[in-house]
């Protein structure tokens, strides 16, 4: 599974066999910015609704799913091979 077939990561957190096989998504996670650690682990670890994370995180909803999208796609970065130009 490729981390950009990932919708819904809090299966992870009741999967146990599944948390231990992605124990690489979590390390890199931490390398993440304060405010994208918070957003993906309350919405996918914990599993928040937008609303319910806005609440907590005092941000509007629309600021969660940016936060979400940017959070999503830099962990994404981080976990794919860099390319190298030739």
């Amino acid at each position: 599974m490729e981390i950009n077939e990932i919708e819904n990561l809090a299966q992870f957190a009741i999967n146990q066999p599944l948390y231990e096989e992605y124990d690489y998504l979590w390390k890199a996670m931490v390398k993440l910015p304060d405010t994208y650690q918070t957003v993906l682990d309350l919405r996918f670890k914990q599993d928040l609704s937008v609303s319910e994370t806005a609440e907590i995180m005092k941000k509007s909803q629309v600021s969660i799913r940016v936060l979400q999208y940017r959070a999503l796609r830099l962990l994404r970065e981080t976990l794919e091979p860099k390319k190298f130009k030739i």
